[in-house]
């Protein structure tokens, strides 16, 4: 019996029921995967301290912090190349960020050997030193196209000193584009004249985490609602590689440390590919929103 009809089969019972015991499905390694969101987490610990921080939303106003003297050795996110010879082509894109990836002091090695992606882009606050991976860029080390996201915090960096950094990557090929990133949001709009001037590529977030307790700015969507309702079957196109060197395919789940996939050494072998049951359904990370698409099965 294919995965398709063992679906439907326990969505007809769930019917009769009014719950569903779901099984374990393990789908293995989907070829689609190189146009899934693939994203490495160095570390969640940051040179800031944002109480917007959408991370927080996850990890209920504190963070999973590594300690510098504990983040895990690159070799062990290095063994994600091992999948070089199961995918017909590279991965489209990994999504490098933090916390603020800069702190990982092995990242320029990391992006030296990591084989197995078309393009790496660098999500950080730009507050510490670029030189290094300018240079990389130049020396045409990295085994990736390399390119940054800048992410702008009013409160803690002068707007002159960011663009600075921006126009820097810009002039080197390195820019995909900033983010305004901050909960005074009336504010983040007047900023966008700054940005133009400069000609440095501009988005503002959809959402930066929680203010007042809910997501600011307030995204309508019960996915983010805070209050489980139903259970669900969720197909996500996320492979989310964690600091501790698991893999995870919700975010939520990675910034609470619980439910992960596999681990990297693990991978492909274990990782559930197509729908798989979720009964936390409403507390969902808003970074996940875009990347999932959910099947309601039955009521708590």
């Amino acid at each position: 019996m294919n995965s398709h009809i063992k679906l439907a089969a326990l969505r007809v019972l769930g019917a009769f029921k009014g719950r569903i015991d779901y099984p374990n499905f393990t789908f293995g390694l989907s070829q689609k995967m190189t146009r899934y969101y693939w994203s490495l987490q160095t570390n969640f610990s940051c040179n800031y301290d944002c109480s917007y921080c959408v991370q927080g939303f996850g990890l209920d106003g504190g963070r999973n912090d590594l300690p510098q003297h504990k983040m895990t050795d690159p070799e062990v996110f290095l063994q994600i190349n091992r999948i070089a010879g199961v995918l017909p082509e590279k991965v489209e894109c990994l999504v490098i960020q933090g916390g603020e990836p800069l702190l990982y002091k092995k990242l320029p090695f990391l992006l030296e050997n990591l084989k197995v992606f078309k393009k790496i882009i660098i999500v950080s606050n730009l507050a510490l030193d670029l030189g290094p991976y300018i240079q990389l860029k130049k020396d045409g080390r990295c085994a990736a196209d390399l390119e940054f996201i800048g992410s702008y915090h009013s409160r803690y960096s002068r707007l002159e000193d960011f663009m600075g950094k921006a126009l820097l990557l810009k002039d080197a090929g390195m820019l995909e584009h900033c983010d305004i990133v901050d909960d005074k949001w009336a504010t983040s709009i007047e900023m966008l004249d700054a940005f133009k001037r400069k000609g440095i590529p501009l988005k503002l977030y959809n959402y930066v985490g929680k203010k007042d307790g809910l997501i600011y700015p307030v995204k309508a969507t019960e996915a983010c609602s805070g209050k489980r309702g139903e259970k669900v079957l969720c197909r996500s196109v996320c492979v989310l590689l964690s600091p501790d060197g698991k893999i995870y395919n919700c975010h939520a789940k990675m910034y609470r440390n619980s439910g992960a996939v596999c681990t990297i050494g693990e991978f492909p072998e274990k990782f559930v590919v197509g729908y798989f049951p979720c009964d936390e359904y409403g507390s969902c990370q808003p970074c996940q929103v875009g990347g999932m698409k959910i099947k309601k099965v039955g009521r708590y």
